[in-house]
């Protein structure tokens, strides 16, 4: 097992919800290196009775990642009001899992409202399973068939967003250890610098009473 779904992504905070909402449970899903690596996870969760699991190969066995780029419809979506591009082109993901998540997001174009949804959907010349999936920023989805999801996402919701503020909160902390340990150092720096002044000040009066004693002695003798 390589790395959950929802630690391999990273979406703007606008997006979240849209991203949420397409992926769905699939956000609980893991990546394995190989399909045999799912398997022994599969049977690993029976023997101890955890429950089920979904497994997603790091190189999933597809068309490829650049399909909606070449599909006839995409000529007819790209630019229009609302679309905000692909959702794999809108979001961050580490390298080496590139290829599951361009299949995870296959098809998948963001766009701003359901009603500009419903209008593309309308206008367009495609036929289930071909054409895209359309999501919109709320979190509703219009698949090529016309199939409308929408509501309060209760399964697999807010699950990337925790883990994005999750990571935001460590990011904060190691900022947070940065500066407590920057401003440690200048509190030494101004005590070595306060000691040593100190030091230079007892010295300063010594000097002054040795010249006081001297001046005494002086005296005396004159």
């Amino acid at each position: 097992i390589r790395a959950a779904i929802a630690e391999g992504l990273e979406a703007p905070p606008a997006l979240v919800p849209a991203i949420e909402a397409v992926l769905g449970e699939r956000l609980r899903a893991w990546i394995v290196n190989r399909a045999s690596d799912a398997r022994d996870a599969i049977r690993f969760l029976a023997e101890k009775g955890l429950g089920r699991g979904a497994f997603v190969p790091q190189r999933p066995r597809w068309v490829g990642r650049d399909k909606s780029r070449k599909a006839g419809w995409w000529a007819g979506v790209q630019g229009q009001p609302g679309v905000m591009g692909r959702a794999i082109d809108l979001v961050r993901v580490s390298g080496e899992w590139q290829d599951a998540f361009a299949w995870l997001l296959a098809d998948v174009v963001v766009v701003e409202t359901v009603e500009q949804a419903l209008q593309l959907w309308e206008l367009g010349r495609w036929t289930a399973p071909d054409g895209p999936t359309l999501v919109t920023l709320d979190g509703v989805t219009l698949d090529a068939a016309g199939v409308l999801v929408g509501g309060r996402v209760e399964a697999a919701g807010g699950l990337l967003q925790r883990r994005q503020e999750s990571v935001q909160l460590d990011s904060w902390q190691a900022d947070m250890v940065q500066a407590i340990e920057a401003s440690r150092r200048l509190i030494e720096q101004h005590s070595a610098r306060q000691d040593a002044h100190k030091e230079t000040l007892r010295q300063l009066e010594g000097d002054i009473r040795e010249a006081e004693m001297q001046d005494l002695a002086c005296a005396k003798d004159a």
